[in-house]
């Protein structure tokens, strides 16, 4: 059978353009998204001392983001530097914007009961995932934006969104871990709910509670510029492992 060359080549060079399309996507820097917490008019929980969450939540963001760069090994973004007021959906539209790998919400917790401390970090919780759903396949921008187009099928959407979350959970796990070399680490680390910030359906996101300003020790510990500095540590190591595995 006699196959024309111009064929055999346009072939070839197809093949040589996909294995080179493919090496660079997976040698490709990972993205990731850094949240500091509330900001601007809206400051957070307020510790005992008068320390604000809001400037709590940005030291450790920014930190975490100088030792990033620093590394060289990932691009990363975030949704403020500074003291000034962002809407949850700015927020999440980052995260799609950039096409992140990893989205991470960095706060501060407080609660009633002074006695309640340690760190712990948030999933999404199937409540928030159904809406999560709901949401973005109303609206062709965040279809376009999660998936490349804006025809898709709830099937897809669905196991689009169980891989993200799939992920998330593994994060948060590697995380917990790491943070019990630096803080105490609350009985049950993982909680999940339906917060606006872990809804992106194709990035994977966490949102992180550092300690409780409410409680006496946790405060005493995220006014010091040292602890935040190896809370910020226990973060990389975190981003390290999750995308090494």
């Amino acid at each position: 059978m006699h196959i024309n060359k111009n064929i055999l080549r346009t072939a070839a060079a197809l093949t040589l353009s996909l294995c080179l399309i493919t090496n660079a996507h997976a040698g490709a820097r990972k993205t990731i998204v850094l949240d500091a917490g509330h900001g601007g008019k809206d400051s957070g929980t307020i510790g005992r001392s008068g320390i604000y969450e809001k400037t709590v939540s940005l030291d450790v963001t920014l930190k975490t983001y100088s030792l990033l760069i620093k590394s060289g090994k990932y691009n990363v973004h975030l949704t403020r530097n500074d003291d000034r007021f962002i809407t949850l959906a700015d927020r999440r539209t980052k995260a799609y914007q950039t096409r992140a790998d990893l989205f991470i919400s960095i706060h501060c917790d407080g609660y009633k009961d002074s006695k309640v401390s340690g760190a712990h970090i948030f999933v999404l919780s199937p409540k928030g995932i159904k809406q999560a759903l709901n949401f973005v396949m109303s609206k062709n921008k965040y279809k376009n934006w999660a998936f490349g187009t804006t025809k898709v099928s709830y099937k897809t959407a669905v196991n689009m969104m169980n891989s993200t979350h799939a992920k998330s959970k593994k994060f948060a796990q590697i995380y917990i871990n790491k943070a019990k070399k630096y803080t105490g680490v609350r009985k049950h680390g993982i909680k999940e709910a339906a917060f606006a910030v872990l809804k992106p359906v194709s990035v994977p996101s966490v949102l992180i509670e550092l300690g409780f300003l409410s409680n006496p020790e946790d405060e005493r510990k995220l006014r010091s510029s040292g602890f935040r500095l190896r809370m910020a540590k226990a973060i990389i190591e975190s981003i390290d492992e999750f995308f090494a595995k």
